[in-house]
């Protein structure tokens, strides 16, 4: 075979390989024998020639560029953007305080919020005579004066919870329960953490502040004259006393919290 006709066959099949990506590389002799080829070569004169060493430079090349085609691989999240649980909540620092759930009471849920909000004495009867509804719980929102530096009033507003069903209180809001309404029996207190196993509330009103609302000519009740409890007595009839009956509940309140409730918003 003539060297011009060497050439040409390598470039024949170097070309025919560069447009043909998919078919296999090693191809014998024989099998390019029974390829048709476009050009006027016979099938012997291809069989008569040895590969050009050129030839290796194509199978060469697509081989390194299979090579150089890394599989993907999956990046990790970094642990400092791993997103937060959805229900890590921050802890409540608003203050909580029962009353009876007795309709008997003096307190109730309909005027928790005249009584301690407005510090003045509605009856129970008179809300539901203006068309008052029974709320589950009430929020307060109490307003007191704080001094600042330099002796400075600032008048601010401080929320209250007030609820009377404690027993669905979750176990880690019992921290934030700083005052108690005591009606009198101790049945009041069923149910409830810290209680003695004889039933006695006493080691209740170390941990939370109790108070006890009366009118002042009723007579005090037994379980209340002997335990740790403030007695709070409401006039009759003399309403413009209401007031300095309900400052005083605040002042033994925020007492009690400053020595042991600190931490919680008043």
């Amino acid at each position: 075979a003539s060297p011009q006709l060497n050439v040409n066959v390598t470039l024949f099949v170097g070309l025919f390989f560069s447009f043909s990506p998919s078919l296999p590389l090693h191809l014998s002799p024989s099998l390019l024998c029974s390829l048709s080829l476009p050009l006027h070569l016979s099938p012997s004169l291809l069989c008569s020639l040895s590969p050009h060493p050129s030839l290796s430079l194509f199978q060469e090349g697509a081989s390194a560029r299979k090579a150089q085609t890394p599989a993907m691989q999956p990046v990790p999240r970094p642990v400092s953007q791993a997103r937060p649980p959805p229900n890590q909540k921050k802890g409540s620092r608003t203050p909580i305080i029962i009353i009876p759930a007795s309709t008997t009471s003096l307190i109730t849920m309909l005027n928790a919020k005249d009584l301690l909000q407005d510090l003045k004495f509605l009856t129970s009867e008179e809300k539901k005579k203006l068309g008052l509804q029974r709320d589950n719980e009430v929020l307060l929102q109490r307003r007191k004066d704080q001094i600042q530096t330099g002796g400075a009033t600032l008048s601010v507003t401080v929320p209250y919870r007030v609820i009377d069903q404690p027993l669905k209180l979750a176990p880690q809001d019992w921290d934030r329960v700083v005052a108690v309404f005591v009606q009198g029996p101790a049945w009041q207190f069923k149910g409830w953490p810290w209680l003695l196993p004889d039933g006695s509330p006493v080691d209740i009103f170390a941990k939370i502040r109790a108070f006890h609302l009366k009118y002042d000519e009723a007579r005090p009740d037994p379980n209340v004259a002997k335990w740790d409890v403030t007695v709070l007595e409401l006039s009759h009839h003399k309403r413009h006393l209401d007031r300095p009956v309900f400052l005083r509940f605040w002042e033994t309140l925020d007492r009690y919290m400053v020595k042991h409730k600190a931490h919680l918003r008043f």
